[in-house]
């Protein structure tokens, strides 16, 4: 078992502050706090294995995927990215986006950009 509490992370300087994976636990996936700042932007990328999920605390964020569609993700929403779906990150706000952040299986590796 593992206990982390999520209070004590400091937004500043982090894109996301992974709290529970195999690094520190049993698990098989990783479990974090993103925390998209304003104006950043997450270039486009797949993962051959890994899916995500991406949900969204507080602010709003668009989800950008392949073929230029695009979707607004605002608090309270949920977004399912399967292996091989291709998808980047834009905040277009002044705020910070505070998005909760799940990748399974944990492969760090996994990771093609499809844009330089």
């Amino acid at each position: 078992m593992k206990i982390v509490d999520e209070s004590r992370i400091d937004e500043k300087g982090y894109l996301t502050r992974w709290l529970i994976g195999p690094w520190n636990s049993q698990a098989s996936f990783d479990f974090g706090i993103a925390f998209i700042q304003p104006k950043q932007y997450i270039k486009k990328h797949f993962h051959e294995k890994i899916e995500e999920l991406f949900y969204v605390i507080e602010g709003e964020i668009q989800l950008l995927l392949s073929n230029k569609e695009e979707f607004t993700l605002k608090q309270g929403f949920v977004a399912h990215i399967p292996p091989k779906q291709v998808h980047g990150l834009h905040n277009r706000s002044n705020k910070i986006v505070k998005l909760v952040v799940v990748k399974s299986p944990s492969i760090p590796s996994d990771k093609k950009y499809v844009e330089k």
